[in-house]
């Protein structure tokens, strides 16, 4: 008589990256940005908010580096060619709100920008942020792909 014993070994669970890791150092691109409800942005009321930029903004990239560091990069096209080809800025995660913070400009007066992230993966993310304009409540999404 013999007795055969096995175990039965959980599968490992994949592994996931944190947000943080996600971020770093990819050119990141802006590919959707939409507005709902819909907003006249000058010709008429569209979801489309990304479609109502110029070229020159559109190839912008946002790179997010180590130690909070953030660089925006002015792309292939500058809307004005004195501007430098990338400002460098800061940024943080909050992994309890998921919000990303980041700052385009000059440290100490520049544009600052908060997205709760609700997707992301080695490719792209997805965020969004609330607005309100006057009474009416607004909800921005962001889509963002590694380039």
């Amino acid at each position: 008589m013999f007795i055969l014993v096995a175990c039965n070994k959980d599968k490992d669970e994949p592994q996931t990256q944190d947000v943080e890791t996600l971020l770093l150092n990819k050119n990141w691109k802006l590919t959707v940005f939409t507005i709902s409800p819909a907003i006249d942005l000058g010709n008429g009321l569209t979801n489309d908010v990304l479609g109502a930029w110029d070229s020159c903004e559109k190839d912008d990239l946002y790179i997010f580096k180590p130690n909070n560091v953030f660089h925006s990069d002015e792309g292939s096209t500058k809307c004005d060619a004195a501007d430098p080809q990338q400002s460098a800025a800061t940024w943080s995660y909050d992994k309890t709100s998921k919000l990303l913070t980041y700052c385009i400009g000059t440290p100490g007066a520049c544009d600052s920008f908060s997205w709760t992230i609700t997707e992301i993966n080695d490719s792209q993310f997805k965020a969004t942020q609330p607005l309100s304009i006057g009474t009416t409540a607004y909800t921005l999404n962001v889509t963002f792909t590694k380039q």
